[in-house]
């Protein structure tokens, strides 16, 4: 038996965690604000973090019935593999 959130029961378990992970960097962001981190700041911007992340993740496309080549489910080709081996 899986339990399930409430107000959340139409999500897999694992969607569940995509999106977990996705909170996690959540950020308003003016632009103005995201111009100066970028010129100031090493580390890239939270929507890069979660986007670009998960687009190089087979397993998020395949959670969320993702067809292959969709922005968030590119072709293997076009991922960076260096964190996941396919």
């Amino acid at each position: 038996m899986i339990l399930r959130l409430p107000g959340l029961e139409r999500y897999t378990p694992n969607q569940i965690f995509w999106i977990t992970y996705g909170f996690g960097w959540c950020r308003t962001q003016t632009e103005e604000n995201l111009i100066k981190q970028i010129l100031t700041d090493p580390h890239s911007p939270s929507v890069c973090r979660v986007n670009q992340v998960v687009q190089d993740i087979p397993a998020f496309g395949k959670d969320f019935g993702c067809s292959v080549g969709q922005n968030m489910y590119p072709a293997p080709e076009q991922r960076c593999s260096v964190w996941v081996q396919e």
